[in-house]
């Protein structure tokens, strides 16, 4: 500890005002990616749950709209039978 000592007292002064700014910048940093880290479990546990369920009604959608257009084009061909 003996060269602290033979340190100027501005860089002394400046190296601690570095060191209380990195622990200011860290632990805001922290808190922001906890924040982040929160908002992704939210849309894991809300968001991804509705994309499955809409993807699943979409599928029905597209399975119904075959079934009509068979229909129809059954439909059709009765009706240019007669």
């Amino acid at each position: 500890m003996g060269w602290i000592q033979n340190i100027n007292i501005g860089v002394r002064i400046v190296g601690l005002v570095m060191i209380m700014l990195l622990t200011v910048v860290a632990g805001f940093s922290l808190t922001k990616l906890n924040s982040i880290g929160d908002e992704i479990h939210g849309i894991a546990e809300q968001d991804l749950p509705l994309i499955e369920k809409i993807s699943e009604l979409e599928a029905i959608v597209v399975e119904e709209l075959i079934v009509i257009m068979r229909v129809l084009i059954s439909n059709r061909g009765i009706v240019e039978n007669c």
